[in-house]
């Protein structure tokens, strides 16, 4: 992080929900991809989501350049640090015809690498439809989300159990994650 911080000095101001670096954007397709955005947001309310496009310097592929915005744009709370990071930004560069993917520590255990790539690989990333590639890289990762939730009352032992023994379990740290 030290050596991207030298080459790259001060980081650029990234917009939440979406921030277009690269100037490839009218304001269209800003607001579709912010409706995109949104959507999953509600279905995920303790996820955020952002899309960036920029043009990442020759030297550094996206992936590293995604990376160094993620952890030094600010775009995260201080507060929200380690497993309370649960941002998912997904990056394009139309110059290289590339597109990356960062999840927070909070999401790394639920989103593996494999997962994101595979979203990725899937998704065209044209611009003239970049709203619809956004789209379908969060579906493939909804679709991992929505495995972690299905599982999660199995690992906690829960599975088979009526509802109500949430409501009973509410005082402890685990029933808010249960909740969701």
């Amino acid at each position: 992080m030290t050596m991207l911080d030298r080459a790259l000095g001060v980081p650029p101001v990234i917009e939440d929900p979406v921030t277009d670096l690269a100037g490839l954007l009218n304001n269209r397709d800003k607001r579709s991809i912010e409706h995109v955005l949104a959507a999953f947001e509600a279905r995920f309310p303790q996820v955020t989501a952002a899309f960036v496009t920029c043009h990442s310097p020759q030297s550094i592929p996206l992936r590293g350049y995604l990376f160094w915005l993620f952890n030094r744009s600010q775009i995260v709370p201080a507060l929200e640090n380690g497993g309370s990071n649960r941002l998912i930004m997904i990056g394009v560069d139309p110059s290289t015809g590339t597109a990356a993917c960062m999840v927070g520590y909070g999401l790394e255990p639920f989103l593996q690498a494999n997962v994101i790539a595979a979203a990725l690989a899937d998704a065209p990333f044209e611009a003239d439809n970049l709203a619809a590639s956004v789209q379908q890289v969060l579906q493939h990762l909804s679709t991992a989300l929505e495995r972690v939730c299905d599982d999660s009352p199995r690992a906690f032992g829960l599975q088979g159990e009526p509802l109500h023994l949430i409501e009973q379990l509410k005082d402890r740290p685990f029933a808010a994650a249960l909740a969701y």
